[in-house]
């Protein structure tokens, strides 16, 4: 969706439409297949319905281009298979953006202690643009506050009404570029395995505690998007098909690392073989209900994780965490096609 597009082919068969944008420079571009244009529309209006009714933060948009800027901003967070499947994406996003898990967390919340220092965690909606509208920011304190990677996530359902999790990023921010924890605090994790030793161990502590908090949910799937060409192919200034494919297959194979690395600490991560040669818009995971480790670092933080969410979910008030934001059982799928 990159380049500047002077003219589009638009193609009709039925309530089907195929875009193929046309541009005036080499950034590569991809075609946009709207399968229903009826069921397109009905999921567009429930997606800007949701961010109204949830107030999503954004910078300052005059109201009267407000819609135009979120139907804009969405289509920077689809994967290639998206753009053939809008209907179902948008409904996805939507569904990101009602989600209530890990509310109770929405103020910082003290996990307990890891070597020596207190690991907190904090939900936060994110500014509108990002790749999800919430992230889960960590912080060590020690003799001063200490920031890990931030964890970009979206949790959606399918038709049985089963959540699912897609990690968008374990991203690093300025704090914790400019502050991270002495190199002490990962020690621990080197110990048990030799495989994937290139994987960020700021990394590592930041998604073994996020990996706790979906078993304590019953959160057992997990995806992970590839390449966003709309939101990096400018930035990378792809200009081919093959040379998306090259950043993709980095960009992944990077991501990817660090669960591979943590598949080796904990029996009961799957994950679904990835050939980067040939991606498929999502690298599929699994948790089961064995939960060996052989470290004891990673065992402790993910029990952190774990026994956070259910010790809040004992003493929640709330009687169904899958309830939208109106309180009724979430029901997209049984509204939208």
């Amino acid at each position: 969706m990159g380049g500047n597009t002077k003219k589009a082919s638009i193609l009709h068969i039925g309530k089907s439409i195929i875009i193929k944008p046309k541009t005036n420079d080499a950034t590569y571009v991809i075609d946009f297949k709207i399968n229903d244009i009826d069921i397109f529309e009905q999921n567009m209006r429930y997606y800007l319905n949701t961010v109204k009714s949830n107030k999503i933060k954004s910078t300052s948009i005059d109201k009267k281009h407000s819609e135009l800027y979120f139907m804009f901003e969405l289509w920077k967070n689809a994967t290639f298979q998206d753009f053939s499947n809008p209907e179902k994406f948008i409904l996805r996003y939507a569904q990101f953006i009602r989600d209530t898990t890990f509310s109770e967390f929405d103020k910082i919340t003290s996990l307990g202690n890891y070597n020596g220092s207190y690991l907190t965690i904090q939900r936060c909606q994110a500014d509108y643009g990002f790749e999800t509208p919430y992230i889960l920011n960590l912080a060590l304190t020690a003799d001063k506050n200490y920031y890990l990677p931030c964890i970009r996530y979206g949790i959606s359902y399918n038709k049985s009404g089963e959540k699912l999790a897609y990690i968008y990023a374990v991203q690093e921010s300025k704090q914790s570029m400019n502050n991270p924890p002495p190199k002490s605090f990962f020690e621990p994790l080197k110990r048990g395995v030799h495989k994937y030793r290139n994987a960020s161990p700021h990394a590592l502590v930041s998604l073994t505690v996020f990996l706790g908090m979906l078993d304590g949910e019953g959160i057992k799937a997990i995806k992970l998007p590839d390449f966003l060409i709309a939101r990096y192919g400018r930035f990378f200034n792809v200009t081919s098909e093959e040379e998306t494919d090259l950043i993709q297959r980095n960009l992944t194979e990077r991501f990817i690392t660090n669960f591979l690395r943590l598949s080796e600490h904990l029996d009961n991560l799957h994950i679904e073989p990835v050939d980067l040669s040939d991606l498929n818009s999502f690298v599929c995971i699994s948790l089961d209900e064995r939960t060996k480790f052989n470290n004891t670092a990673i065992h402790q933080l993910y029990k952190l994780g774990k026994d956070a969410v259910l010790a809040k979910n004992k003493s929640s008030s709330k009687s169904d965490h899958t309830a939208n934001s109106n309180g009724s059982k979430f029901s997209d799928y049984e509204i939208f096609k």
